[in-house]
């Protein structure tokens, strides 16, 4: 038997597709070429090396509102509260928000736009609508709407991790335990 039966008998899933097998590397080309794109529109909007990459997350937010709690960026945002304190602190470093301790809750932290940060806002805008331009350009309305939907449904799933990954095939090995 080749090693590539052996690795198709003992795949769980049993892909053969060539487009199914070519698909995580697919998906990280696109992320590669995506961020190569990115760089060149924050460039574009003279916003290399001012907002940093991602923060358009909490930026957006707080242009709409200053002033919400970390855990509130991060229920609007659907990342988690670690990825939100992240990029805070970038964001912080940056001089474009400034953290408060919350005056009703004292245990809570709201988050400002700094007046730096507020006169960002109509070229994060423009980068946001370059953005979506070079996508809608790319990949046309229709399949990019598509690719939006798929994406949601691949970072639901992989994010809700509902039934236990495929394990690549490992010694097993029993370990005893200590009594004490």
């Amino acid at each position: 038997m080749s090693s590539s039966t052996r690795a198709q008998a003992a795949s769980p899933l049993n892909l053969r597709d060539e487009n199914l097998e070519e698909l995580p590397r697919r998906i990280l080309r696109s992320w590669m070429a995506w961020k190569s794109a990115l760089d060149a529109n924050y460039a574009a909007e003279e916003l290399d090396g001012t907002a940093p990459s991602g923060s358009g997350l909490i930026m957006f937010a707080l242009f709409d509102r200053d002033g919400w709690t970390i855990n509130e960026l991060a229920a609007r945002s659907k990342v988690t509260h670690v990825a939100v304190l992240h990029l805070i602190k970038k964001l912080e470093d940056a001089r474009l928000v400034k953290r408060k301790q919350c005056t009703e809750d004292g245990r809570a932290t709201r988050v400002w736009l700094t007046q730096r940060g507020r006169d960002l806002e109509p070229r994060m805008r423009a980068l946001h609508e370059r953005n979506l331009t070079t996508l809608v350009r790319v990949l046309g309305k229709d399949d990019a709407t598509q690719l939006g939907k798929l994406l949601g449904r691949l970072i639901q799933g992989l994010g809700e991790d509902s039934e236990p990954m495929p394990q690549a095939a490992a010694k097993s090995s029993k370990t005893t335990r200590i009594q004490r």
